[in-house]
């Protein structure tokens, strides 16, 4: 509402603007108790419903379709400009400043398509455990409420930009957040704490953006002086990459590695729902998400690795009711499980259009992956490697003209 007021004419603010408050982005529709009312009584100018072709304004903006940015530690990649848009946005902070109400949440993502969301993240205040969000799980374990840094980690695409193919690819390191807790607003260090002796530069975050004191608060990720830390649930690694491919179906392929020890654990990939969705089948391979009510949007997620086939996948409803917290909101939970001395969790996500699947052929078991089959010239062949820091790697290799 502010930025409207301040900059009326910017292009950019004026098409965020509209989405908010547009009848026709209900959807998109922000949390009443973030929506100010007297800013917006008294500093929003009014709006043109007529004028409101929300795709053809944003069409005209030229927008780039991916944001980057190591700082924030945020990653938002698209497929267009239109309500029916793919949208991903990875949230890998390397930062514990200024943020407000902590959450175990470091490394989750949000996932749109075809004009609704179907990843989510819970409100960090109302949702106090790692479970209720989309990170993978060891024994049922994944961050505590003050997780620390993460790394997100450099894109050899560079920022804010596509790939040959017009891919975009993203990953983070979220080891460190998994390994240690950081205390909550304590002003010396607790019995079983140790200082915390790094700080958000060697995950990232460049200096000139970190301050070098806040008010004297030793509880805040500032140079030189940042948290307490204690030992959480050591980990080998927890790293995280996400590709998005462009086309006639745009779709994602995120890639989880966890390793814990050289002992078997459960591992578990999970995705936070909004609780209109309902696990229609699961064949071993496809997991297909649909909507309750009408109009019947289906999401597929396909386990890509050779030994899917030894993987479960549940659907469960649940609310924060059991913690106490005020309102009770309702979500659901996706989750693949499977058990070993690691986890390698690929999988694809797509819309099902028109009740055509997609089809999906390794030519090289777990490294060269062929997509194919929403029309007889569609055809992209993905490669799959190792980064500096063991994350998974993505890059389209070929695709042809169909898929462009």
């Amino acid at each position: 509402m502010i930025a409207k007021y301040v900059f009326p004419k910017d292009n950019v603010i004026d098409f965020v603007y509209r989405k908010y408050m547009s009848p026709s982005g209900d959807h998109f529709q922000r949390l009443l108790k973030y929506q100010a009312r007297l800013p917006a009584l008294l500093l929003a100018p009014p709006v043109n419903n007529e004028e409101l072709d929300i795709d053809a304004h944003a069409a005209e903006l030229n927008l780039p379709l991916t944001f980057r940015c190591e700082n924030r530690g945020k990653v938002v990649m698209r497929s267009d400009w239109t309500e029916n848009a793919l949208w991903y946005t990875l949230d890998a902070r390397p930062d514990c400043f200024f943020i407000g109400h902590d959450a175990p949440s470091r490394g989750a993502f949000i996932l749109n398509v075809g004009g609704r969301a179907w990843a989510v993240c819970p409100e960090g205040h109302l949702f106090r455990h790692s479970k209720y969000y989309s990170l993978p799980k060891i024994d049922g374990i994944a961050q505590k409420i003050k997780a620390p840094f993460v790394h997100l980690l450099p894109d050899a695409i560079g920022e804010n930009k596509c790939g040959d193919m017009g891919e975009s690819f993203a990953a983070a390191d979220l080891t460190y957040a998994y390994n240690w807790e950081w205390t909550q607003w304590k002003n010396k260090c607790p019995d079983g704490f140790e200082a915390e002796l790094h700080d958000p530069r060697e995950f990232g975050m460049s200096a000139w953006w970190l301050p070098h004191k806040i008010n004297g608060e030793r509880n805040v990720g500032f140079i030189g002086l940042n948290q307490w830390r204690r030992l959480f649930n050591e980990v080998k690694q927890v790293t995280r990459s996400a590709l998005m491919v462009r086309g006639p179906m745009p779709y994602m392929i995120l890639a989880d590695t966890i390793i814990k020890d050289e002992d078997e654990h459960v591992y578990k990939w999970c995705m936070t729902t909004p609780p209109d969705l309902d696990l229609e089948c699961f064949d071993g391979k496809d997991a297909i998400l649909g909507e309750i009510n009408e109009p019947r949007r289906r999401l597929l997620i396909r386990a890509l690795d050779g030994d899917s086939v030894s993987m479960e996948c549940t659907f469960e409803k649940f609310n924060n009711e059991e913690d106490g917290s005020k309102p009770v909101q309702d979500f659901g939970r996706l989750e693949f499980t499977t058990s070993g001395t690691r986890a390698i969790f690929r999988l694809m996500i797509c819309a099902v259009q028109h009740d055509i699947l997609p089809e999906t052929c390794w030519l090289e078991e777990n490294k060269v992956l062929e997509v194919s089959g929403v029309n007889p010239e569609h055809r992209e062949v993905i490669e799959f490697g190792r980064g500096t820091m063991n994350e998974d790697t993505m890059h389209v290799i070929e695709k042809d003209a169909a898929g462009s």
